[in-house]
């Protein structure tokens, strides 16, 4: 398993088969992100810019949800 960013951020957001959701959301064919997995070739700024801008909303997607389930198992009566 890679340990580079690329790899990191793309397991992160969308899982084990994430080459295939990472390459159409940056626009690009699936065998380049293979090159940027196996350090053949490094992303672009732009590619990491977009990949932050996704990580950053889904975390604030996240963090709602969760302060919803926390504050819906603190009023249960099993909490």
């Amino acid at each position: 398993m890679s340990d580079r960013l690329i790899t990191r951020i793309g397991r992160a957001l969308y899982g084990d088969q994430w080459k295939g959701p990472t390459a159409r959301e940056l626009e690009v064919q699936k065998g380049t992100v293979d090159d940027w997995d196996r350090g053949r070739m490094e992303p672009l700024a732009k590619h990491y810019v977009r990949l932050l801008a996704i990580a950053e909303a889904r975390l604030a997607l996240l963090q709602r949800v969760v302060a919803e389930l926390r504050a819906h198992v603190s009023g249960s009566p099993r909490a």
